[in-house]
């Protein structure tokens, strides 16, 4: 929709940043670039989030800081400096630096061991691996004629409450972890 948009009003952006026809016309030719680039963008921010959701965000943003550093800046300065060609060029540069860092992280999303990251879930998920079902916690304060919820024995309220006890003691070291880092 961005894109989209940016096509359709980029004629007129080039009279918002400036007065100079010449600067106006740059512009109105790298729009075409810009927005394959904001494209290209795009998938590569969704391919980083789906990397950085198997937490690994290291490595997502080790490949999109690597992209940036030895692919897009390296050709945006030798399409500029060496062959002296204009804005264009910049936009050129970031279309194919964010498709390079595309293409790497949609290969580490292609090439994830998906069936391990889902075990690995499961297992970190403790109301999953013991299947217990908390319908104390959804008790609005009315009665229930049904005698399944209302009898709960001993043994399983005690189970519910150190289940309750250890995913909170989870969750407490999930949010010391994240501020440490």
């Amino acid at each position: 929709m961005v894109t989209s948009g940016l096509y359709m009003a980029g004629q007129y952006l080039a009279v918002l940043f400036s007065t100079d026809p010449t600067v106006q016309n740059m512009t109105n030719n790298s729009i075409i670039l810009i927005g394959l680039a904001n494209i290209t963008m795009a998938f590569s921010r969704v391919s980083w989030s789906l990397i950085g959701a198997q937490g690994r965000f290291r490595l997502a943003t080790s490949v999109v800081f690597f992209s940036r550093w030895l692919v897009t800046i390296p050709v945006a300065l030798v399409t500029i400096f060496v062959f002296f060609l204009d804005l264009s060029s910049v936009g050129g540069s970031l279309v194919v630096g964010y498709a390079t860092a595309s293409c790497a992280l949609t290969f580490i999303v292609i090439r994830t061991d998906w069936e391990r990251l889902s075990r690995t879930m499961q297992e970190m998920d403790p109301a999953e691996r013991d299947d217990l079902i908390y319908l104390d916690d959804f008790d609005d304060g009315s009665s229930s004629s049904d005698d399944d919820y209302d009898s709960y024995d001993d043994d399983n309220e005690e189970a519910s409450r150190q289940q309750r006890s250890h995913v909170q003691g989870h969750s407490k070291g999930l949010r010391h972890r994240s501020r440490e880092q």
